[in-house]
């Protein structure tokens, strides 16, 4: 069983990543995708980390393979458009889809943005809620939604 860790953010996000990812498992296993020729030229290996920038996620998306699918926390602050373009994106054939993001809005949120939540979410028909849950009472705005591919 071949193990793919692909992490996809914006490039500010991706340097710290790539410096913080480097150090731990070593330059040789950290990769750092910077053009869609680096996506079709990679011979994926397992225990390795992949990085692309989400400028690339539609080239992404045709040719990688994902069982999970994770968001953490930043559907919500998206505005549905682009949450639909990620869902439609990614979400063709992936097993899981496990997300943790914004459920109750926040009346005194510090952007003054309008979250999208967990509820509104465009989730495509094939896929059916197992669990959620929250971490913690103080932490209860946020929940963690795990998803199955019918």
């Amino acid at each position: 069983m071949s193990v793919l860790n692909f992490l996809m953010d914006i490039p500010l996000n991706l340097t710290l990543a790539y410096a913080y990812l480097s150090r731990i498992f070593g330059l040789d296993r950290v990769h750092l995708i910077s053009s869609v020729g680096d996506l079709n030229s990679i011979t994926y290996q397992d225990r390795h980390v992949y990085l692309a920038p989400s400028l690339f996620a539609k080239e992404i998306s045709e040719s990688v393979s994902f069982d999970i699918i994770n968001n953490f926390q930043s559907f919500s602050e998206m505005d549905i458009s682009t949450v639909r373009f990620y869902l439609d994106t990614f979400l063709t054939n992936a097993r899981f889809f496990i997300e943790n993001n914004v459920n109750i809005p926040d009346s005194e949120n510090y952007g003054g943005y309008g979250e999208i939540l967990v509820r509104d979410f465009p989730l495509p028909p094939q896929y059916k809620l197992l669990s959620r849950f929250s971490a913690s009472e103080s932490w209860s705005r946020y929940v963690t939604s795990i998803y199955i591919h019918k």
